[in-house]
Parts: C-alpha cells; sequence; structure tokens
C-alpha cells in the first residue's frame, strides 16, 4: 500500500499540485461530466493510448471531485485496465 501512496506524493510534488482535476489535464486524460445512472459516480477508459474519465454529471460538486480523484487512481496506478 506504501507504493501508492509515493505515487501519489510524486505527482503532487512533481506537478505542485493535488488538485485531480489539475493533475488530469497535467497528465493528458481527458475528463468529462456525463449524464450516467444514479448508481455510477464515474468511470475510467483506456483507449488507443488515450485515457478518459467520465464524472457523472448528477452528482454534486463535492462528489464529482471525489470521483475524479478516486479515477485518476485507476488511470495512474493500472493505466490500460478499464473500470467500467
Amino acid at each position: 500500500m506504501s507504493w501508492i501512496y509515493s505515487t501519489i506524493e510524486h505527482l503532487v510534488n512533481k506537478y505542485k499540485t493535488n488538485d485531480p482535476y489539475e493533475l488530469t489535464r497535467a497528465l493528458n486524460i481527458n475528463v468529462y461530466l456525463w449524464d450516467l445512472d444514479r448508481d455510477i459516480m464515474g468511470f475510467y477508459k483506456y483507449i488507443r493510448r488515450n485515457r478518459f474519465i467520465y464524472i457523472n454529471k448528477n452528482l454534486n460538486i463535492f462528489e464529482q471531485r471525489f470521483t475524479c480523484t478516486h479515477e485518476l487512481g485507476h488511470a495512474v496506478l493500472h493505466t490500460k485496465i478499464n473500470t467500467p
């Protein structure tokens, strides 16, 4: 589990931010607010060397930020595995 924290610390130090939206921009990860089913907060998708995070637009701003952070973890820690 410490490798996860090391990865997070590295990203925060490298890009001088802990804002998940700024980190996705710096890492060239596309983020979309989408009208998803109420049971789906978001998901990560990897297609042809492109990374996408979809966030349920019906969530409040705090839930959207949490979801972006969570999906950013998927994008960084296991890039080629989709998380529907």
